[in-house]
């Protein structure tokens, strides 16, 4: 991928600016882990940062990914020595981690892992009184909805940005998921129940493969391994740890568990949502300011 394709991407949605202002493009690259059947928990990874951070990012990382031969980057397979991966030691998959987790330190702004506990989704959300107009949330729309409200509360708050006056979100997950439909319908519905001066804040939503957006392979790479640590996953015993990836980690990448609070309440204002829909006919009216 040339270096300065993510730059395009980024910039691609967006007009110029008026004379005199400058938007802050920040972009959010989402990837999920263990949302196969019989999983007990599923994981949705985000990284947060803007266009400079994400150019900075492929122009570090293209020269790691070429040293190693790797042209489209799994965890899974990385960790089962498939595809790219074939026939590579162990010392040597932990070599390309903890280089790519340096540059993933050095270059992006904040990133945070949902983690949703499926039998918690399944009593508390999914049980129990069924909305009879709108949809109930797939697990990855659960953890969507957190992972973009945590984007975009980076947008707001995040002190690199929180001083601009011109910024918007764009979002961008892994086409081909089962999941990608509903997606759309909360990431039109999050835009469209802003008030109406704050929907230029949130901009595009990507679909695109990881062959062709490098940047979604750390969001990959943070959701399978924040599913693991928390499945108390088994591995291989390492004596000699690579030290560059501990060392240069910032403080800046959190985890957001979804609580049976959150759910029941994501579930009574769907149901109230519901309820004022069969009553009325429509949803209740956008907020104007």
């Amino acid at each position: 991928m040339p270096i300065n394709s993510l730059g395009r991407l980024a910039l691609a949605p967006f007009q110029r600016p008026a004379l005199g202002t400058q938007l802050v493009i920040i972009t959010a690259y989402m990837d999920e882990s263990g949302t196969h059947a019989g999983s007990p928990l599923s994981v949705m990874s985000v990284f947060v940062g803007n266009v400079r951070q994400w150019v900075n990012f492929e122009k570090k990382a293209n020269p790691l990914f070429r040293k190693f031969g790797v042209q489209t980057f799994h965890a899974k397979k990385l960790r089962a020595g498939h595809a790219d991966f074939d026939g590579w030691t162990l010392n040597k998959k932990l070599s390309f981690v903890d280089r790519l987790g340096e540059i993933v330190n050095t270059t992006l702004a904040v990133g945070c892992s949902t983690v949703l506990s499926n039998y918690d989704y399944e009593k508390y959300y999914l049980s129990g009184h069924k909305p009879k107009k709108l949809p109930l949330d797939t697990a990855y729309g659960v953890m969507f909805r957190a992972s973009l409200s945590f984007a975009s509360h980076a947008l707001l708050e995040w002190p690199e940005w929180k001083k601009e006056k011109k910024r918007t979100l764009n979002v961008v997950l892994e086409s081909g998921s089962d999941n990608s439909g509903d997606v759309r319908r909360l990431f039109n519905l999050f835009k469209g129940d802003l008030p109406e001066a704050n929907r230029e804040l949130i901009g595009s939503l990507s679909l695109m493969n990881k062959h062709e957006c490098m940047p979604l392979a750390v969001a990959d790479m943070l959701a399978y391994s924040v599913y693991r640590l928390e499945t108390n996953a088994p591995g291989p015993e390492i004596k000699n740890v690579p030290k560059r990836n501990d060392a240069s980690y910032r403080g800046n990448f959190y985890r957001l568990p979804v609580t049976v609070e959150n759910l029941v309440e994501m579930k009574n204002n769907l149901l109230d949502e519901d309820r004022r829909i069969l009553e009325f006919g429509k949803r209740r009216p956008k907020a104007s300011s």
